[in-house]
């Protein structure tokens, strides 16, 4: 049998990932060239990868040696960032919002060292490292304690007192996570999966523990890859060996969360973007499980990250990615190049639509927001007027009345409402006073898809936290226009076609009364009178099958029908 081909590859590091520079014969070879390549400022690091090719073809490979460029050639501060979420005990730091904040603040070190906050916070070795950085660490707490005690409820005590119950709780991770590091034999999660790893820790920890320990153990996993697309290649396949909702699935889209928030990561994974609109709609897509990878890189996992947002939710990391939506559209950045052949004005417009559902505004309230803050670079005003004016812009923007309402409630959900909420109740009693059924549905779609559609604005309305009696003004207005709608086109006349068998007819009927098609109570009556002048009307069951012969077909519409009109909410 012949033997095994063996041969050492070197990896640059460039960005989030690894290029191949040349191949040799020895591991010595190899380091000694990765040497030389560190020796220009330019090389941010490299790998030696030890791959056996075996006599069948197939390859093995493995990291044998890693080298970053030394970080006194690349000086590191905290980022500026604006708010940061009050932890009142060490347990809060590994929330998602916690990590979250780490990212941001962090962002230069962990983009250097190529590190998730998970792995940061379970990883004893990975956060002593951090610990004993230069004056990050006081720094960063300095910075999180001056928002955290600038807050107007005052909650979290003076400066010092702040300060010093971050360092307690620091303190308190970081010597659970020396603890951890003692343990010998943790199970590795890539070859038991997360649950497998979790079933295996229960024969030694406590069970209120096995979340943090199996942590540990992937996190050991993930430190060895210093590749962000490794990682995330890593987790998906993790991922896809779990059942969503269970533990282990939520624990894993937590980390995949905390990868595609490292910005430089969601740059790659999107590709180049011809403008920072193109790039935002490719976000959202990507957040709604549709992204085309037209520009993403070959080797991207964007497509496996996708398809998992698509089929499983992934609903941690589409929290992240909506909230990196959200800052991009409140920063100063233009959605386009200077030069470019639309205007901002455009951009902002084509942003909206692909934001604009029927199912309401993609990220809710927090996106609704940030779109008035994107608007008001467009005019003068600033502060509360300047709010105001961008509020009445936004909503000039929507064409359809529909739309308006739905950004509307989302924007009445808001933090913003707190200050501005009189301004949008005053927009949504204007829009729904002043439209009637021709401006409310407009033209150009099916009958049935404009009752789909208003039925749907309508339990919206009703499920909002509108204050009760503008939700049932609001809804009663609503309501008037698809009754309207039904009679100007008469449409419960042209399902009821005398000409059709009555079994037709009333199936037709029944089907127009399903929740998702008409769901108000006006409209809804309209149609359900006349299915119940159907039903009583003498003989109906015979009438209803007399066109079928054969006895067992006419039980099995009968059985059919009923189920249907049961369905329909009759009883």
């Amino acid at each position: 049998m012949a033997s095994p081909r063996i041969t050492f590859e070197v990896h640059r590091a460039k960005g989030s990932q690894w290029v191949l520079e040349d191949r040799f014969t020895t591991k010595e070879q190899a380091i000694v060239f990765g040497a030389q390549l560190l020796k220009n400022p330019a090389c941010e690091g490299y790998r030696v990868i030890r791959d056996r090719i075996r006599p069948d073809g197939d390859h093995d490979e493995s990291e044998v040696h890693v080298q970053y460029q030394p970080a006194s050639q690349k000086p590191l501060s905290i980022a500026p960032i604006d708010d940061a979420p009050l932890c009142e005990e060490s347990a809060d730091l590994f929330k998602s919002n916690a990590r979250s904040t780490v990212t941001r603040l962090l962002r230069g070190y962990l983009d250097q060292a190529i590190l998730t906050p998970t792995e940061l916070l379970h990883n004893y070795q990975e956060l002593k490292r951090l610990l004993d950085k230069d004056n990050l660490v006081p720094s960063a707490v300095a910075r999180v304690a001056t928002l955290q005690t600038g807050a107007a409820d005052g909650t979290a005590g003076t400066a010092k007192e702040r300060r010093d119950r971050l360092y307690e709780m620091i303190n308190e991770v970081a010597e659970r996570a020396r603890k951890a590091a003692a343990l010998r034999d943790l199970p590795n999660p890539r070859e038991l999966g997360l649950s497998g790893a979790q079933e295996r820790l229960r024969r030694s920890v406590p069970e209120d523990d096995i979340g943090y320990f199996s942590m540990v153990a992937l996190s050991k996993e993930l430190v060895g890859l210093r590749n962000w697309f490794a990682k995330l290649d890593c987790l998906l396949d993790l991922a896809q060996g779990e059942q969503p909702g269970n533990g282990a699935f939520d624990l894993l889209d937590g980390v995949v969360a905390d990868v595609v928030g490292a910005p430089s990561v969601l740059q790659d994974l999107l590709g180049e973007q011809p403008s920072l609109a193109h790039a935002l709609c490719c976000l959202v897509d990507l957040c709604r499980g549709g992204f085309t990878a037209k520009v993403a890189l070959p080797d991207s996992p964007v497509i496996r990250l996708n398809q998992e947002i698509a089929a499983r939710g992934l609903v941690n990391t589409v929290s992240v990615l909506l909230d990196l939506l959200c800052r991009q559209l409140k920063s100063a950045q233009p959605l386009v190049r200077e030069g470019g052949s639309i205007t901002e004005e455009a951009a902002f417009n084509h942003v909206l639509a692909h934001l604009s559902t029927p199912d309401g505004i993609i990220g809710g309230p927090a996106v609704a927001e940030a779109l008035v803050m994107r608007f008001g670079r467009f005019i003068e005003a600033g502060g509360a007027t300047g709010r105001r004016q961008s509020i009445k812009g936004v909503v000039g923007c929507y064409q359809d009345v529909k739309r308006q309402i739905r950004y509307l409630l989302a924007l009445a959900s808001s933090d913003m409402a707190r200050e501005h909420g009189p301004e949008i109740i005053e927009h949504l009693n204007k829009i729904t006073l002043h439209a009637n059924a021709t401006t409310f549905f407009g033209g150009g779609d099916t009958v049935r898809n404009n009752l789909m559609e208003a039925s749907r604005l309508y339990r919206q309305i009703t499920e909002s936290p509108l204050e009760p009696g503008l939700r049932a003004r609001i809804a009663d207005r609503i309501d008037e226009f698809l009754a309207d709608y039904i009679l100007r086109h008469r449409i419960v006349e042209r399902l009821d076609n005398p000409s059709d068998h009555l079994r037709h007819r009333a199936i037709r009927l029944i089907q127009l009364c399903a929740p998702a098609v008409v769901a108000s109570p006006k409209s809804l009556d309209m149609v359900r009178r006349r299915v119940v002048a159907h039903l009583r009307q003498p003989d109906f069951e015979v009438k209803l099958v007399d066109d079928v012969t054969d006895p067992a077909a006419r039980a099995e519409k009968l059985r059919d029908f009923f189920a249907l009109l049961t369905k329909a909410g009759f009883r």
